[in-house]
């Protein structure tokens, strides 16, 4: 399920008037540029470049790679692959709109300022769509889903993206980088994909479902402007109806040309359906999301059909079929189950997760609970509908952002204070735990507002003012709208987690909660039972699995079929005689008793926490836990100690789990597992191919391997190719096609030697024992 957020950087302002003049609506004729046939297109980095940015590539497989000659002064970029667009210049989206078995991406939208291009990967062809006198600032896709009946009781429901855009543009140019401006006014317009501004007509494939077509002439010339409501809409699904039918619509809120601020609701057919005045908060700052808005409007579907929406502070708990045919739309999303605390002006997207019937949010270091499907009406559906989520939703839901680096670590010597540090960090001790109830003096306290907003229907007279009734219109009634019989319930606080933590990642595990506890000097992995009271002792409430023994950093676990696999860092051996500040290496200094400079490193700057002296080496193990280790206590530091009985490379080798999602004719998507391991040796440049390790648990040249049996600590006795790189962090899933003869993947989301990521096509050949790279100036075999 894709999602829009809104954000601003800036104070928030008033939005400008739209402008005066009447938008055109068909666009001026621009000559469509010249473009060399595709024939593969990839990402990747370009001839002889220092810069990290991608490129879009075109390789011809057909023809000799003309490589790029980067030596000295003299510099000649190769032709095989060539350059079409630098990424930097612009921004894309794919797009997969028609189903196929391999859940290939057939469309690439790029916008280049304010012209857009589309990049076909099916056709290996190239055009530009359209252009505006303005400059673009967001491509939007549009999520659809079509039914394919499988037999008389089932059908497969698949998440596609729709044949076109809507794309964000402003035309104040009076502004420096007017996308980056929240006050600037902004326009939408709809692009469809077969958009052609030479048409002979307006529209000649007016009659094809959404416009699109196989027909070779269908064609259209619209351009339609639409509201910021629609072209920010999400979608929502439900079973409608005595029958519980499959339907969709999209859920939208914006502003007007008038400023009026709607929440709508359109059909699958996009035919408006019910519109509610709705004003949100506004904000300073939304923090990671996209767009640039004082507001933050987000739908996310949870199971069964049920959705939770945040519309600024507010997160609400609905069911898909409520929208369909409502009747009393005043008092829709009026009583709200939860509103986030307040900060600084600010707000951030709720963190969430959730399984078939809990929910369990995570908002200033408290943790609360609710059974969302309890009292649930959602029609119960005739037939039996199998969902097919988009490859993208797939491999989001594996994503893991967080990237290790010992430099963000801190010592509790320069705590303010160190009992209180030490104490956190004492993992595992005798009065440590995570989880507490919600006391005063651990600095735990719900918000409370006593504002008289508005008048209740319980507090009516015959003569109350309509204005002064409460309505979900103005979002302060909700304040007293809300049912707390109806809200989600308290659970936890964290002790740890205003002062001593550095970042937290938590996942449903058997009904618990599975946390990385990042803390100030280590990380802890934890097990928390929400469905326990506060009151309980932290033994019941709480189990802890890795980080009593061993200092540590633990990447975010994978979870498949209940057996958890972790990737964890192990602190080793410390190298002296080299200081830091920050990230950077700098002098050391320490015969000078004053601060230092920001190129070294001096005893007072020691003294003061604000640099270090000397970097620890890490070791990088895969470690597997079944979830009977997890029932029996055996997924525990002393299993990583002696004898080493959780991780699944040898004593001599580092390793890291790698989640892969495999597509094939037969099976569809499957999420399956592997192993990058190297060998522990340094880098050696008489063989510069072989693997090596280096620094905090860096892989050089990893092998990938599968397990020998599902279930199993034994690596396959044969590994299925070698990586030509490093990997520092495994953040995504690796995508595996078996159908197309070579297993092709992409590494964006895994291949790592510094914070900027790179992205290039690998292919493994037919063989199955090595990786050919294809990187844009060179192939690496």
């Amino acid at each position: 399920m894709s999602s829009v957020f809104i954000f601003a950087c800036a104070d928030v302002a008033d939005l400008q008037e739209p402008p005066e003049f009447d938008l055109p609506t068909t666009p001026p004729n621009i000559k469509d540029e010249e473009l060399d046939p595709l024939k593969e297109v990839f990402f990747g980095l370009y001839g002889c470049q220092t810069s990290p940015e991608l490129s879009i590539l075109n390789y011809d497989p057909q023809q000799v790679i003309e490589e790029s000659g980067c030596d000295s002064n003299i510099v000649t970029e190769g032709s095989n692959p060539d350059q079409l667009f630098e990424m930097s210049d612009g921004m894309y989206q794919y797009l997969d709109t028609e189903i196929d078995a391999s859940m290939s991406r057939e469309l690439l939208v790029f916008a280049n300022k304010g012209g857009l291009f589309q990049v076909d990967m099916v056709a290996n062809s190239a055009r530009r769509l359209t252009s505006w006198n303005g400059e673009i600032c967001r491509i939007i896709p549009s999520t659809r889903y079509e039914v394919v009946p499988v037999d008389n009781t089932t059908d497969e429901i698949f998440e596609l993206d729709a044949p076109f855009v809507y794309v964000e543009v402003v035309y104040d140019t009076s502004v420096n980088d007017p996308c980056s401006n929240v006050s600037v006014f902004r326009n939408y317009f709809k692009v469809a994909m077969n958009f052609d501004e030479n048409a002979d007509n307006v529209d000649i494939c007016v009659s094809e479902e959404g416009g699109k077509s196989t027909a070779s002439d269908c064609k259209t010339k619209q351009r339609p402007a639409v509201s910021e409501a629609k072209a920010l809409s999400q979608p929502v699904v439900a079973y409608v109806g005595a029958d519980g039918l499959f339907r969709y619509g999209y859920l939208g809120w914006g502003r007007d040309d008038n400023d009026q601020r709607t929440l709508n609701f359109w059909d699958e057919n996009g035919a408006l359906q019910w519109t509610q005045q709705r004003a949100l908060e506004s904000f300073g700052s939304v923090f990671g999301t996209e767009g640039v808005y004082p507001y933050l409007f987000d739908v996310n579907a949870l199971e069964d059909t049920h959705h939770l929406l945040q519309m600024g502070r507010d997160v609400f708990v609905f069911e898909g079929h409520e929208l369909f045919g409502a009747v009393d739309t005043d008092t829709l999303f009026s009583d709200r189950v939860y509103q986030l605390e307040e900060s600084a002006g600010d707000v951030a997207k709720v963190e969430f997760v959730f399984d078939d019937n809990d929910l369990v949010f995570f908002d200033a270091g408290k943790f609360f609970h609710l059974d969302y499907t309890l009292g649930s009406t959602v029609p119960t559906p005739v037939k039996t509908y199998e969902f097919v989520t988009s490859l993208e939703s797939t491999v989001e839901a594996t994503t893991d952002d967080f990237e290790f680096s010992q430099f963000e670590t801190q010592d509790c010597r320069y705590d303010a204070d160190e009992t209180a540090c030490d104490a956190a960090n004492d993992v595992g001790g005798t009065s440590w735990q995570v989880t507490t109830g919600c006391d005063v003096g651990l600095g735990c306290s719900f918000p409370v507002d006593l504002t008289d907003y508005c008048v209740t229907a319980a507090e009516q007279v015959q003569n109350t003012p309509v204005e002064d009734l409460c309505t979900p219109e103005r979002y302060q009634d909700l304040n007293e709208l809300d049912d707390p019989a109806n809200d989600v319930a308290f659970t936890a606080f964290l002790q740890y987690y205003a002062d001593h933590m550095r970042d937290l990642d938590f996942q449903i595990y058997d009904n618990k909660l599975l946390m990385n506890v990042r803390l100030s000097e280590r990380d802890a992995l934890v097990l928390y039972d929400y469905n326990q009271p506060a009151t309980a002792p932290a033994t019941v409430r709480e189990s802890l699995l890795l980080g009593k023994r061993l200092v540590q950093s633990i990447a975010k676990p994978i979870i498949q079929d209940d057996n958890i696999y972790i990737t964890s860092n192990i602190l080793g051996l410390k190298t002296s005689n080299i200081c830091y500040k920050g990230f950077s290496p700098v002098q050391c200094n320490f015969a000078k008793l004053e601060e230092g400079t920001s190129e070294e490193c001096t005893s007072f700057d020691i003294n003061a926490g604000t640099c270090r002296e000397g970097k620890y080496l890490f070791e990088s193990r895969a470690l597997y836990c079944s979830a009977t280790d997890i029932a029996n206590e055996v997924c525990i530091d002393t299993n990583q100690i002696n004898p080493k009985t959780l991780q699944v490379e040898s004593a001599t080798q580092d390793a890291k789990w790698l989640p892969v999602i495999s597509i094939d004719d037969v099976n569809g998507l499957q999420r399956e597992i592997r192993v990058l391991v190297s060998e522990d040796r340094q880098f050696s440049s008489n063989s510069p191919s072989q693997s090596y390790t280096k620094d905090e648990g860096v892989l050089g040249n990893p092998k990938m391997y599968k397990l020998d049996a599902p279930g199993s600590r034994t690596l396959s006795s044969i590994s299925e190719g070698q990586l030509q790189g490093v990997v520092e962090s495994v953040p995504g899933s690796m995508v595996l096609r078996d159908s197309e003869g070579a297993v092709s993947l992409t590494a964006e989301e895994f291949v790592g030697g510094s914070s900027v990521r790179q992205q290039d096509e690998l292919y493994i050949n037919e063989n199955m024992d090595q990786i050919i790279r294809v990187t844009g100036s060179r192939r690496q075999q």
